[in-house]
């Protein structure tokens, strides 16, 4: 069986630069293109070859790649809205952390960005209308975040739509909302279906801006449903905030994101050829479609630079030419507005398939195509497992995630060498695996199978701990956030944070539970029993990072046991056991370590 690289489908064999005033026709021009100061742009079928009076289905790929920007903000201005839950629940070390987050973001936007905060329980306030971030105005951030108080239920709606009233009177090239919540919407609008609706007049009236709205649910009673629709409403990113620690580097790593867009207005046009339809796109963006189905338009969000974007369609295509050695399938062009310039720019190019003669065999799937074929099929398995975590049995949810995890480990991509698809199709089987393991445990199981979702769906990182998707901008201000935030906490110390309640489903302010009262601010150390992945710990005498947990049970000759997987701050993996029950030593920097139960 003859195997062909599946890149020959494409005009050029090479990435081909996106380009405002000429096309690249040659393979050398394509290879001179290849610049990291420019955007790529790639077609490719999941199978490359097909038999001539056969009809077929072909799986295609427009891939784009935008080029790195380090560490330094291209987007000339910025605003930012933030929309804080200061409801009971927030008392104590929450709204403390999330102070001082909002504060380390102040602090890293520039003079020229702003920042604006509205918070809500009962009703919500503005409480620091946008203002620029120089000397003063991050002062008067400071002191309104400072005269914040928690107490009361949980408004979220009007909080939302106050907060887009803000974001509405952003005049900057970008503007975002950041809405955080640590419950569930028990006052105003209390349905999914109707906040949703109330933000897209408001969304809507602010035309193709670019304009989005990330949620942040911290600790495990929030309606992670609920945030996962606003922020798809509203072409953000829903974020899980399990852990204390993971608070500061989580909205760091959404700024960083914000801060390095490359890329706006970016739009795919499919054109298939004559009697070809396109008969699906697998991309979770505002997608159109003619009535004919031969041409489709895809409005993506904004791009971050080293962002990786793949969008798959299928198209149905009749019985092909036996006189043809090279079928063209279908144009695809890119457009979109270079953040540096401020130039629209644009490219194209063709999906073709090539003829398979008598004497070959089957073709083997491009590894890279498949790859994002399982990144989609994960991420599919994951959202409906999360939508039916309180409606259906426990058995059945893990049938959901079993059967994705069954189709991943029997890829071909699993299994390749190349270009770091079997590093891509790991990490999607471990997502899987801990959604899995969470299964038994709706509240968790729910939050983490939609932000993995969310994060494989539209390619961004969600999690503090970095992902695939994390530049180098959201990587330095997460690490950054992480060491101010966790040592402005340890001097602070030695007084106990206030320990965290929560609202309950009818309104009312209910006492921490004995789960939450195993850490306070300035111990250093936190009960092995409630350490999570993520969290920064000690581990044999090394600070690093939780990559994994797993709980033994209780024998009848011991107290149950922690076995943690650490990855140290020297590149080196270690593991340890210690009873559930005993302490472990937080890293020097985030000695707060509280998991948000």
């Amino acid at each position: 069986m003859e195997r062909h690289d599946s890149a020959s489908c494409s005009d050029s064999e090479e990435w081909v630069k996106v380009d405002g005033t000429r096309q690249l026709s040659d393979t050398t021009s394509a290879i001179q293109a290849h610049s990291e100061n420019t955007m790529q742009f790639q077609l490719r079928p999941h199978v490359e070859a097909a038999r001539p009076g056969e009809a077929c289905n072909v799986l295609g790929m427009a891939s784009l790649r935008v080029p790195g920007i380090g560490s330094k903000p291209r987007l000339s201005r910025l605003d930012i809205v933030a929309v804080m839950d200061r409801s009971g629940s927030m008392s104590g070390l929450r709204i403390e952390l999330v102070r001082k987050a909002i504060g380390f973001i102040s602090k890293q936007l520039r003079p020229c960005d702003r920042l604006a905060l509205v918070s809500y329980s009962d009703s919500a306030t503005v409480d620091l209308p946008l203002r620029s971030m120089d000397t003063e105005g991050q002062l008067q951030c400071s002191q309104a975040l400072e005269n914040l108080r928690a107490g009361g239920s949980t408004n979220l709606g009007e909080g939302l739509l106050w907060g887009l009233g803000e974001l509405a009177s952003s005049d900057a090239p970008a503007a975002a909302m950041l809405l955080f919540t640590d419950g569930l919407a028990n006052r105003g609008m209390t349905k999914t279906d109707d906040l949703v609706e109330a933000m897209q007049g408001p969304m809507s009236d602010m035309g193709r801006q670019s304009r989005a709205v990330f949620s942040f649910g911290l600790g495990t009673d929030h309606n992670a449903q609920m945030l996962f629709s606003l922020s798809d409403a509203g072409t953000g990113c829903y974020y899980y905030v399990d852990t204390a620690q993971a608070i500061a580097p989580s909205f760091a790593d959404c700024l960083g994101g914000m801060l390095s867009v490359a890329a706006q207005d970016v739009t795919l046009t499919l054109r298939a050829k004559d009697g070809i339809s396109i008969s699906n796109v697998h991309a979770d963006f505002n997608v159109e479609q003619s009535q004919d189905t031969g041409e489709a338009w895809i409005k993506m969000r904004d791009l971050s630079s080293d962002a990786e974007k793949e969008v798959l369609f299928n198209l149905s295509v009749p019985a092909l030419e036996a006189t043809s050695e090279k079928w063209p399938l279908l144009t695809c062009t890119l457009s979109y507005i270079d953040v540096v310039d401020g130039v629209a720019k644009s490219q194209e190019g063709t999906l073709s398939l090539r003829r398979l003669h008598d004497d070959e065999g089957t073709v083997d799937p491009d590894v890279t195509v498949e790859a994002h074929r399982c990144r989609l099929l994960a991420a599919r398995a994951m959202e409906q497992a999360a939508a039916m975590l309180y409606r259906a049995s426990t058995s059945d949810v893990q049938a959901i995630l079993s059967e994705a995890l069954e189709a991943l480990e029997k890829s071909p991509a699993r299994t390749s060498t190349e270009n770091g698809v079997q590093d891509r199709i790991a990490a999607l089987i471990n997502d899987l695996s801990s959604c899995l393991e969470s299964a038994p445990d709706p509240r968790s199981c729910e939050k983490l199978c939609s932000s993995r979702a969310f994060a494989h769906k539209h390619q961004i990182s969600t999690r503090a701990e970095g992902s695939e998707y994390r530049n180098a901008l959201q990587q330095s201000l997460a690490e950054a956030a992480r060491r101010e935030i966790g040592l402005a906490l340890i001097q602070e110390a030695p007084r106990p944070l206030q320990q965290v309640g929560r609202v309950g489903r009818k309104g009312g302010f209910q006492p921490p539970s004995r789960a939450s009262e195993s850490f306070s601010a300035g111990t250093g150390s936190i009960t092995a029993g409630a350490v999570r992945v993520g969290m920064r710990i000690i581990c044999r005498g090394q600070p690093g990072t939780v990559q994994d947990v797993t709980m033994s049970k209780t024998g009848k000759h011991g107290h149950a046991k922690a076995f943690f997987t650490v990855l140290g701050d020297d590149g080196i993996k270690r593991q340890d056991i210690v009873p559930s029950s005993h302490d472990v030593e937080l890293a020097p920097e985030v000695a707060t370590g509280a998991a948000l139960a």
